[in-house]
């Protein structure tokens, strides 16, 4: 697991280099754990739904360590007409069946 960890946390990186773009962050805090889920946990029938959109990078790279997704479809990660978001678009890839949650605050305006 420590090798795929490295290999992944590589891989991510230049994801986001390449595109210019990116929560690196979030990614990267979120990857070990997605990793571990996806080669560790979670049976062939069951499907996670990424509710940290900002991490959607994780969840690609992680996608890709299983061989979900090729290097070219990695190579398209926030370009035009790309199936990989900035943040997952529910249906691009089997592997993403729902949206995440709403960016945008829609509650009240709150005054100190």
């Amino acid at each position: 697991m420590k090798d795929l960890l490295r290999k992944a946390r590589l891989r991510l990186l230049k994801m986001h280099f390449d595109s210019g773009v990116g929560h690196i962050g979030g990614n990267l805090s979120s990857l070990e754990l997605l990793l571990t889920l996806h080669h560790r946990v979670m049976r062939d029938d069951d499907q996670f739904i990424l509710s940290k959109g900002h991490a959607a990078g994780a969840l690609y790279i992680t996608l890709w360590s299983l061989g979900r997704l090729s290097e070219e479809q990695l190579a398209t990660f926030h370009k035009d007409h790309t199936k990989l978001g900035g943040h997952p678009m529910p249906h691009a890839i089997p592997d993403i069946p729902f949206a995440i949650g709403s960016l945008v605050w829609t509650g009240p305006v709150l005054h100190p």
